[in-house]
């Protein structure tokens, strides 16, 4: 009876140990998406979660123009000074797409863009950085 007892408890152990999650955002792009919050708000207009994951699937269409590259250094601050935007890895390489909704598919690409990281030699992972609107000729982040 002990002996039962010992080899369930040893199965239990063993079979739970293969079935843990990983959190490998290469192997589970979900992980890389759970930056994403609920809802972004810019200035007259918010985007829900699920608009900015459905835009970051749209930006691996070939489109001629975007996903266009996004100059992290492209905010100014209130008194001139031009900063980074966002605080990313140093080799990260940022690109901007059209945020519309519905998704963007081709046309007038409006002023919001959602940023994100391509992790350069990742193909097909897009991680989420931000959101990015055009004011005056001047990107501002949402």
């Amino acid at each position: 009876m002990l002996s039962n007892l010992k080899s369930t408890v040893l199965l239990t152990l063993f079979a739970t140990s293969f079935a843990l999650p990983t959190t490998d955002p290469e192997t589970h792009p979900l992980f890389a998406r759970a930056g994403i919050p609920d809802k972004v708000t810019c200035p007259g207009k918010g985007f829900t979660k699920s608009t900015i994951i459905a835009t970051l699937k749209a930006a691996h269409t070939k489109h001629p123009k975007y996903p266009e590259p996004f100059v992290n250094k492209s905010c100014k601050e209130d008194y001139g000074k031009t900063v980074d935007c966002f605080t990313v890895p140093g080799n990260a390489v940022l690109l901007g797409y059209p945020l519309t909704d519905p998704v963007w598919t081709g046309g007038e690409p409006g002023k919001y863009r959602v940023i994100f990281n391509t992790k350069t030699g990742r193909s097909g992972k897009h991680e989420y950085v931000g959101v990015m609107y055009y004011s005056g000729g001047t990107l501002k982040k949402c």
